[in-house]
């Protein structure tokens, strides 16, 4: 995944909106580090086989006189979309992410669903930064773990 700044919303405050998208490529593409490839661009010639779209609200802050009660709360809730085959496929996931100093420490999804070939999947997504691309933002790895006999049978 390169994720694309240029299309982010992000109203950082409780119940604020956060909007963003950005290109997946095949696994070991994208450069660790601090790259400078263009998430809208082929890397090394390899070009974006899908969409990612995600779409989310902020938990936080908490008004100071029951933040404490919340200490366990998420920053943040969102759905993601990844996008293949020109939407005719396409994975689904629910989750929620952990903030320090407004950079994402761990993010949990959950498959919900999926699209054409991934219909009816079910399980788990586990993301890793690999570092930033030239928007700023993240290129991460991340990695679907499918529950066994989940998913189109057609």
């Amino acid at each position: 995944m390169a994720v694309d700044c240029r299309t982010f919303v992000n109203v950082p405050e409780r119940a604020g909106v956060s909007f963003g998208s950005g290109k997946i490529f095949p696994p070991g593409t994208l450069p660790a580090d601090t790259a400078t490839n263009d998430p809208t661009q082929p890397v090394d010639g390899v070009i974006p086989i899908g969409d990612w779209t995600t779409r989310g609200q902020f938990a936080f802050p908490f008004r100071d006189s029951v933040a404490s009660f919340y200490s366990s709360t998420p920053t943040f809730f969102a759905t993601q979309y990844y996008i293949l085959d020109s939407g005719r496929t396409g994975l689904t996931v629910e989750g929620y992410a952990y903030f320090q100093d407004q950079t994402p420490v761990a993010s949990l999804f959950s498959v919900t669903g999926g699209i054409g070939t991934f219909r009816g999947a079910a399980g788990d997504l586990r993301g890793t930064t690999l570092g930033t691309n030239v928007t700023g933002c993240p290129n991460f790895r991340a990695k679907f773990r499918l529950r066994a006999g989940s998913g189109h049978r057609d």
